[in-house]
């Protein structure tokens, strides 16, 4: 299992001209980004880039900015509980598991937010034709 990162995290699957695999994004921190075969491994991989990022900063005396909650707190509140539940069976085959355990809990945040991502992407394109 991943262990829970500090910021939110956007996962993707890489298509295979860009090699395959995963990547997780962390859109607090530009630039913060890792991969992974799968995404729980791209998950677990982000957790060094988050910590790399923050010590480059401070090293530069740049400031590291908080961890935004409202991708979290939206998640919480505006997610159907059937969708959730897509997520986490989701989040299970990705892990290889059985389906008879819920996904890792940052995994599922991670994949609601990218679903939600393309959600929004669809809706603005519909809302652009003429």
């Amino acid at each position: 299992m991943a262990v829970e990162p500090e910021y939110p995290v956007v996962l993707r699957p890489l298509s295979p001209e860009d090699g395959g695999g995963w990547i997780a994004l962390v859109p607090d921190l530009p630039g913060c980004m890792s991969d992974g075969e799968s995404a729980d491994e791209a998950l677990r991989n982000v957790n060094d880039a988050i910590e790399e990022w923050k010590d480059a900063a401070a090293r530069l005396g740049r400031p590291v900015p908080l961890p935004d909650d409202s991708l979290d707190r939206s998640l919480e509140s505006d997610v159907p509980e059937h969708i959730r539940q897509q997520a986490e069976a989701y989040a299970g085959s990705l892990q290889g598991s059985t389906g008879a355990r819920p996904g890792d809990p940052a995994l599922v945040r991670a994949i609601l937010s990218e679903w939600m991502r393309k959600a929004v992407h669809r809706a603005r394109l519909v809302s652009n034709r003429p």
